[in-house]
């Protein structure tokens, strides 16, 4: 019986302690878990480097037309006014406007005797008015292209005519001097050196203009 009774006891013991029914039987017990697996990042994917564009290069702006003042026509003149016995001014606009056409380049002379037309029968007979409308007409004439240096015909014609009138207010400056004459023909150039040389200080640039008279 004691025997029978040993056996049964370690058979039981035995049995408790896999099933874990004892609790200090649990060679397990009070053990941390394991830890978790090591998990690797994925690799980092650098994506291809975009193909280099070659960017082609800008056209070139279309050059500028060339600015040519000879291309032009210019229109009538105005019809003489009234004559002078009766208030008017008789034929004053009619022959500066006969001198523009003589003395200046032809889409230069377009512009000055489209400015005359455009003027009421009493402005025609304001000699500033009249000599204005040639003036800006120069003015706005193709940009004078000839060396700064003194030796171009422009040039010399200019440094006469400032030498003629001497250190004073009414001389023009050498730049004003050279886009004026750049849009005369040389009939008007040659005009325009000889009248200074007697107006410059009584009638002045604008007066010479194209001018004929002595």
């Amino acid at each position: 019986m004691l025997v029978t009774t040993l056996a049964a006891g370690g058979g039981l013991g035995y049995f408790a302690s896999e099933k874990n029914v004892v609790p200090h039987l649990d060679s397990t017990r009070n053990k941390p878990p394991p830890p978790p697996p090591v998990v690797p990042d994925p690799p980092k994917v650098v994506p291809d480097a975009a193909p280099a564009v070659s960017t082609p290069p800008a056209p070139a702006p279309p050059p500028l037309p060339v600015c040519d003042d000879s291309v032009g026509t210019p229109g009538d003149c105005p019809p003489p006014g009234f004559p002078t016995a009766e208030g008017g001014c008789g034929s004053f606009a009619a022959n500066r406007c006969a001198e523009f056409k003589q003395a200046m380049k032809p889409r230069v002379a377009q512009w000055a005797v489209e400015c005359l037309a455009k003027l009421t029968p009493q402005e025609r007979c304001d000699e500033k008015r009249v000599n204005l409308c040639g003036h800006l007409a120069l003015m706005n004439g193709c940009a004078d292209r000839t060396p700064d240096a003194g030796d171009s015909p422009i040039s010399s014609q200019c440094l006469a005519i400032i030498g003629t009138c001497g250190p004073s207010t009414v001389a023009p400056s050498l730049a004003e001097c050279r886009q004026v004459m750049n849009g005369m023909s040389d009939v008007g150039r040659e005009r325009m050196v000889q009248c200074m040389k007697k107006h410059c200080f009584d009638r002045g640039i604008l007066f010479c203009e194209a001018s004929t008279a002595k």
